[in-house]
């Protein structure tokens, strides 16, 4: 099966799209000065102090903003008191460049993503995990960003009990340029792991496509590469084919 980082609805004209929600009604039950406060700080949470891999984020605003689909710049509107263009960000479950995969047993889980661009004060690139459940339940799971970093445009790929998550466009200034980000992510308990690899790989890639083989192989081809030109990095498609040898963390031409 091919997996590839998703695209949501988004804005590339700096106005707010509209959209049929009322997060109102789904964030009714929240204490209004806890609501207002979440809505400010939402998505900054790693300024707190917790470091669990996974950790549980029991966030009634964030679960809201899930089921309700609302999106940051409309929830900004809907609250008085948060103005339209001050940050810091909105969390909102609004992304693109997200990983969108359904167990055998019916769970979706649904890895990070990026929400609007670098211009929009609600710009952020996510490193959580979103499990839906088929009795309707939604857990959130965070992590440090030394344990996963903000990650957008990668592939989520289950081979047996893990998601290799491979690839991101990741922040400006933060891209490895010559390195493959791998990480894996254990279904059930949710941990995340760095994946350590070898060989000529194809570099910071993003926006591609991945497949698992059946005999332990993920293909890659696609997508966009981060390289130097000079003393700028810069995107150019991604023509090559490449393996990941799961077992072994070693990357060969396909």
């Amino acid at each position: 099966m091919a997996t590839k980082g998703t695209k949501d609805t988004k804005d590339d004209g700096g106005n707010c799209p509209q959209m049929d929600t009322n997060v109102h009604e789904w964030t009714s039950g929240i204490e209004r000065n806890r609501l207002c406060w979440r809505v400010q700080l939402g998505c900054w949470f790693n300024w707190f102090d917790w470091g669990g891999n996974p950790e549980r984020m029991e966030e009634p605003f964030w679960l809201a903003m899930i089921r309700s689909g609302a999106i940051a710049c409309r929830t900004r509107e809907a609250f008085e008191g948060v103005e339209h263009f001050s940050p810091p960000a909105v969390w909102t479950f609004h992304r693109f460049g997200k990983s969108i995969n359904e167990l055998p047993d019916g769970r979706i889980v649904e890895v990070a993503g990026e929400h609007e661009d670098y211009y929009d004060p609600d710009f952020h690139i996510y490193n959580d995990v979103v499990v839906h459940h088929p009795d309707g339940r939604i857990e959130i799971f965070g992590y440090p960003e030394e344990v996963f970093p903000p990650t957008d445009f990668h592939t989520a790929t289950l081979v047996e009990d893990y998601l290799y998550l491979v690839g991101s466009l990741g922040y400006v200034g933060r891209r490895r340029i010559g390195e493959t980000q791998v990480y894996r992510l254990r279904v059930g308990t949710w941990v995340m792991e760095r994946v350590e690899t070898r060989g000529a790989g194809p570099g910071w890639i993003s926006e591609h496509k991945a497949r698992y083989d059946g005999a332990g192989k993920i293909e890659v081809w696609g997508g966009q590469v981060a390289v130097m030109q000079g003393n700028e990095a810069v995107l150019v498609d991604n023509e090559a084919r490449w393996v990941l040898e799961v077992e072994k963390g070693t990357w060969a031409r396909g």
